[in-house]
């Protein structure tokens, strides 16, 4: 029979609990208390300085063009790396340094990786590009197209796209042989091939490829939207509600029609290989849909092919003009500099005498690798990255960041800073390369003291963007091929001395260089032939 607890006994032993109770919950009591004490401190520091706004509504003055410029002289004036200012209950900070992104964007990414939909009214709600990863807030869906991205363009995986890479540069060299004035049209066109095969495994056309053309719509629609104040209805969503028909509602009369350019690019060319059996080993969407069940009905099949049709059309509309830019921006320094030029046609040479150069030759020529690294410096694509989100309160060299403070990293700030890269507004490849001591191979090596541009230009932490390892190869392909075969030289006025081409930017987020003209022209006759063997062998291939 169980025997029955003694009530005094019971009563004893929990009088000797009673001071352990006590010490604990004062120590509860103690930590709250600590708690508090610390986010009163918090929010009595100040916010990173900035230009002074009006009460209530705070800075309303859209800064002036080019907008990285002048965030980078507020930094100047206010004598701080962060710089920050608030709208519309908004709070804008912008990291004008390295030190400042590499701090929060990389050693705190776990809580500044968040993305804002404020501001975000045209594109995310309106245009519909909530389908880009790069644009999605941290939630399941983010997660799940990252890691679709991360692993299909991992830095090991993406070296199986490189035949596609170099079947389009091939294709490239023909075109500019066959004509050379146009070669911006051929840089877009060859960048649109590597990515609409590579992710789709789709043959495109030699002209007016439809995948080719509706990505470069989209493409274009977002530089025209994703502007920080462009749009009113990004200032005051309430805006969203107004019909089409009224005055002043032009705005949504045009995103109805971006919208259907915004689908058109994500459902069209997924919609023609979905259901394809045979696709392209080197294709991203046969990695992706590999183990996935295209016929089942489920809800979560469903979403997963969503997931991926969406992750595909982000591989585009993050990559394509971003690339183009930068190759135009090639075009441009070696007119501008002919003497940088030589010197990088001697070390390809060095390497590739007699032949076009191939991804065996990765590494062995240091200063194509320095020549994409002092473009990516020179002239990033993005001078003012998309924004990240902080989630909860922080703190900075002093400087209280509340919640939800939407964080701008100044790229281009960053890579015209003279104390990381002297004499920054030069273009300067060698700024990356350093004497060899070697005897039997190349003179010069890359300095791996310097700060490489491409950990900058792509993003950081965890929103850094997961193709940088397949457009920087690109990139190198096409530096190396084009320096193999051609020269790039100005034209001449009617006396025969050289005009330097128009040097200059244009564009909104993403820029490029202004319209310039240059002489592209083989840099002999054997090489001539070399190009042409190169641009038949790649036609007959089944890449």
């Amino acid at each position: 029979m169980q025997s029955l607890s003694n009530p005094a006994t019971t009563l004893v032993s929990f009088t000797m609990d009673i001071p352990s109770f006590t010490v604990a919950a004062g120590g509860v009591i103690a930590w709250l208390l600590l708690l508090w004490i610390s986010r009163l401190r918090r929010k009595s520091l100040p916010f990173p300085p900035g230009p002074a706004g009006y009460p209530l509504i705070g800075y309303v003055h859209t800064p002036a063009d080019p907008i990285w410029k002048t965030y980078r002289e507020w930094s100047q004036k206010y004598n701080s790396n962060i710089v920050g200012y608030k709208i519309l209950g908004t709070n804008i900070i912008i990291a004008n340094t390295i030190e400042v992104a590499n701090e929060l964007l990389e050693r705190r990414s776990a809580i500044y990786s968040d993305r804002s939909t404020v501001g975000m009214t045209m594109a995310y709600e309106l245009v519909g590009l909530r389908w880009t990863a790069a644009l999605a807030p941290v939630g399941q869906y983010w997660r799940e197209a990252r890691k679709l991205l991360q692993q299909t363009f991992s830095p090991q995986l993406s070296r199986r796209y490189r035949p596609v890479q170099a079947a389009a540069i091939r294709r490239l060299l023909c075109n500019l042989l066959k004509d050379p004035l146009q070669f911006r049209d051929h840089t877009r066109y060859m960048t649109g091939e590597i990515i609409v095969r590579g992710s789709y495994g789709i043959d495109v056309q030699e002209k007016n490829d439809p995948y080719i053309a509706a990505a470069e719509r989209v493409v274009c629609i977002a530089n025209e939207i994703l502007v920080p104040g462009k749009w009113l209805v990004d200032v005051l969503p309430i805006l969203k509600y107004l019909p089409e028909w009224m005055p002043g509602a032009g705005f949504k009369r045009q995103a109805r029609l971006w919208h259907r350019d915004s689908v058109a690019m994500t459902d069209n060319p997924f919609n023609a290989i979905k259901d394809h059996d045979d696709l392209p080993q080197y294709c991203a969407a046969r990695l992706m849909l590999e183990n996935i069940d295209r016929n089942a009905e489920d809800a979560e099949n469903l979403t997963m092919l969503d997931h991926i049709k969406d992750s595909l059309a982000t591989v585009y509309s993050a990559g394509s003009d971003t690339t183009t830019s930068i190759l135009d921006t090639f075009i441009l320094a070696m007119a501008l500099s002919p003497d940088i030029q030589r010197e990088a046609q001697e070390d390809v040479d060095r390497v590739c005498e007699g032949r076009l150069p191939d991804y065996s030759d990765y590494g062995k020529i240091p200063y194509v690798d320095a020549l994409v690294r002092e473009c990516l410096r020179w002239r990033p694509p993005v001078p003012l990255a998309v924004p990240h989100m902080v989630t909860q309160d922080d703190v900075y060299n002093g400087y209280f960041i509340p919640a939800k403070s939407v964080i701008f990293p100044n790229i281009k700030a960053m890579l015209l800073d003279p104390d990381n890269y002297p004499e920054p507004e030069q273009f300067k490849p060698t700024r990356f390369l350093v004497k060899s001591g070697s005897t039997s191979g190349p003179d010069m090596v890359l300095d791996t003291s310097v700060s490489d541009p491409s950990n900058i230009v792509f993003g950081f932490g965890r929103r850094a963007c997961p193709g940088r390892w397949f457009a920087y190869d690109s990139l190198w392909m096409a530096f190396a091929s084009i320096l193999a075969t051609f020269d790039i030289l100005p034209v001449k006025d009617e006396n025969g001395r050289p005009v330097p081409p128009r040097d200059g930017c244009k564009g909104n987020f993403i820029t490029h260089p202004e319209e310039f003209v240059c002489n592209i022209k083989p840099r002999s006759a054997k090489h001539k032939v070399l190009v042409t063997a190169a641009a038949a062998a790649a036609a007959a291939s089944d890449i």
